[in-house]
């Protein structure tokens, strides 16, 4: 994805993060691991460059890898814990 935005009358382009995008993507589908590790390179990479854009969806991306990974350790302890 792109848009325009001009800074003293030059057309700048503004890109969408593939890492981020990425990670977002993976922590939809259930890859944890993708969603991690491409989240948190998405989110730095964001911040150092500065036509681009997508650190709000990196960071969600890592977030939901995240818990996606909590869950997947806690659920089989607390179901062997409960019998």
């Amino acid at each position: 994805m792109t848009s325009d935005y001009y800074v003293d009358n030059l057309r700048v382009d503004e890109r969408t993060n593939a890492a981020a995008m990425l990670s977002l993507f993976g922590a939809l589908v259930g890859l944890f691991p993708v969603a991690i590790v491409f989240g948190a390179i998405g989110y730095v990479e964001v911040g150092g460059r500065e036509n681009e854009r997508g650190s709000g969806i990196a960071v969600a991306g890592l977030l939901l890898g995240l818990l996606e990974l909590i869950v997947l350790l806690t659920v089989p302890l607390i179901l062997i814990y409960a019998r």
